[in-house]
């Protein structure tokens, strides 16, 4: 399965495309902080002071990383299908091993998270006698009990 992204998030992680290995690498540890600690205002700054880029791409580019791994996790991707979606939305062969060994690493944990949050919606059993109980209800035959009765 090919995941699609919206075109912001495209955007948002279009900034980690054209940088190198480390700092990918360097964004998947602030995606773990994230994830452990929340949002971490210092650590954005030092990363944009060193990009030249501004706080808030750093930030986005971030959560758009979290974003990407819950969404896999969420899907249940297997390694095939990660890689594809990786590939297609343009980062590199290199790039994607990078990637993938940061889902594989927080997969588990992410998962179980979703699981524990999953709010399941309500569904219906057995509706075989519901439906035969309205059949009755509405057959003619229990019209014309009803007739005589009033």
């Amino acid at each position: 399965m090919l995941i699609s992204l919206r075109n912001d998030h495209k955007e948002h992680l279009s900034l980690l495309k054209d940088k190198s290995i480390q700092v990918l690498v360097d964004f998947c540890k602030l995606a773990i902080d994230y994830l452990n600690n929340g949002p971490n205002e210092k650590l954005y700054k030092t990363a944009a002071d060193k990009l030249s880029v501004n706080v808030e791409s750093i930030q986005n580019c971030v959560v758009g990383l979290v974003n990407l791994v819950l969404l896999f996790c969420k899907h249940k991707l297997n390694e095939a299908d990660f890689r594809d979606s990786i590939l297609t939305l343009g980062f590199t062969e290199e790039q994607e091993v990078i990637l993938n060994k940061f889902y594989q690493a927080r997969k588990n944990e992410i998962t179980e998270i979703l699981n524990k949050l999953h709010v399941k919606e309500p569904h219906f059993d057995n509706l075989e006698w519901r439906c035969e109980l309205l059949i009755i209800q509405y057959s003619p035959i229990n019209w014309s009990n009803d007739v005589g009765k009033h």
